[in-house]
């Protein structure tokens, strides 16, 4: 009975065994084969996946980079390509060298007698950079023998005409009055609008005094035409015959001259004559015929008759001398050293006597008048119709006219010619009224 109960407790036990062995391994296998198939679909889809996701290749769209020309002194640039798209270079552009100036010899230019000239230059024909500037050459100038240029064989101008033994003409200044009514009109229409004392337009001012003070009121303009040269005198206040006096028909010589305010008066520029006083080793001192302009001796409250420091003197070096003379006729000018000692001015003493000056124009001194003109009437002066506008006092037909020489006894007054012909030291360097004589040296 316990062999049969042993043999069956074997047996049950053997086919649970042998029950749980086949369920291993048919269960197992089953899975086991069931996740390959899923591992090889998932394999298969993420392959698949990975060919969708490649992009496709990229084609280039060509863009001409265009070539940029060389110059004579900048590189330039062969032509090249990009890509339009994506800016890929796709032919390098290669530098190309700067080409260099082209050089051409500029022809050198002589100077003549009045013309400059220039040096050899050089320019690029392509750039038309200058590469060797051109000097300009100074003008030869005219070398005069016997009258003529030995250059261009022009004929010397005549820098002054001889009348005869003791006169000269010589320089151009404004003198007689112009009273054609057709070319009064013409001279007014070639000067333009009249000046005011805000503007002066194409006129100048003189610069006078009316109550001691310089104001515009008087102007000047100088007109060519047909050749010829005029000055126009146009005021609108009369000038005061003494600076500090106020501008009234009561105060002045315009008046009595013919000239009154707000109309124009033309002068025409004519030859200055001129009496040779001295002439040696060829120069000569020489004298103005007339009395050519009407000026105060000075007036800056402060040197009164001191010549050298006077405003008249000032006036005949700068004023009349750059308007009187062409650059030709001052090279013959001579700078003269005036004598301003107190023996000039004809007294023994003379504490008012200046230093010398070195002057191309002056006035006469008095002993040089005396010295030159020993007789009251080879002294007597008219008047020019110019130095009448400017206010010059006219009385017996002549005029009054200054020396340099300042009176011994009072510094506010300087010696002077009358009408007559007389020496007097009674008037006040501040008188407009008394005229100009210049006189000067030259070379003959």
């Amino acid at each position: 009975m316990k062999r049969k109960l042993t043999l069956l407790i074997v047996l049950a036990l053997t086919l649970c065994l042998v029950l749980a062995f086949s369920s291993c391994v048919y269960g197992g296998n089953e899975d086991i084969d069931t996740n390959t198939e899923t591992e090889t679909e998932t394999e298969t889809e993420s392959d698949t996946d990975t060919e969708k996701e490649e992009p496709e290749e990229h084609k280039h769209t060509e863009a001409i980079i265009p070539a940029v020309a060389p110059t004579c002194t900048e590189t330039g640039l062969t032509e090249g390509k990009k890509c339009s798209e994506c800016g890929a270079i796709l032919v390098e552009q290669a530098m190309v060298n700067a080409l260099g100036h082209t050089e051409e010899i500029l022809q050198a230019v002589a100077p003549t007698c009045t013309e400059t000239g220039l040096t050899e230059g050089k320019k690029c024909t392509v750039c038309g950079k200058a590469l060797v500037a051109q000097a300009i050459v100074n003008a030869l100038g005219h070398n005069y023998e016997d009258g003529y240029c030995t250059v261009c064989g022009q004929q010397k101008p005549l820098l002054y005409t001889r009348v005869d033994e003791d006169t000269i003409e010589f320089g151009m200044y404004p003198q007689t009055e112009v009273t054609d009514s057709t070319l009064v009109s013409t001279l007014n229409s070639l000067a333009g609008t009249k000046p005011t004392s805000s503007n002066s337009y194409n006129w100048t001012s003189y610069g006078y005094y009316v109550n001691g003070s310089v104001s515009n009121y008087m102007w000047y303009v100088d007109v060519e035409n047909d050749g010829e040269m005029y000055r126009g005198v146009y005021f609108t206040s009369y000038r005061p015959y003494y600076c500090s006096y106020s501008s009234s028909t009561g105060n002045t010589y315009q008046d009595d001259n013919g000239y009154t305010t707000s109309n124009i008066y033309w002068f025409k520029y004519e030859p200055i004559s001129w009496t040779i006083l001295n002439e040696s080793e060829g120069t000569a001192l020489i004298l103005c015929d007339m009395i050519i302009d009407s000026q105060q001796f000075d007036y800056d409250g402060s040197d009164y008759n001191d010549y050298a420091e006077s405003t008249i003197r000032k006036w005949l070096n700068e004023t009349f001398y750059n308007t009187a003379f062409n650059d030709l006729q001052k090279e013959i000018i001579l700078t003269t050293t005036v004598d301003n000692s107190v023996a000039s001015t004809g007294y023994s003493s003379n504490q008012y006597a200046c230093e010398d000056t070195e002057d191309k124009v002056f006035l006469l001194s008095y002993k040089e008048l005396t010295t030159y003109l020993t007789t009251n009437a080879s002294r007597m002066k008219k008047t020019t119709d110019y130095a009448k506008s400017q206010g010059a006092n006219i009385y017996l037909g002549n005029g009054f006219w200054w020396l340099r020489s300042p009176r011994n006894n009072g510094r506010n007054y300087a010696r002077y010619v009358y009408s007559d012909g007389g020496v007097y030291n009674d008037r006040s360097v501040y008188n407009t009224y008394i005229g100009v004589v210049p006189a000067l040296q030259i070379q003959l």
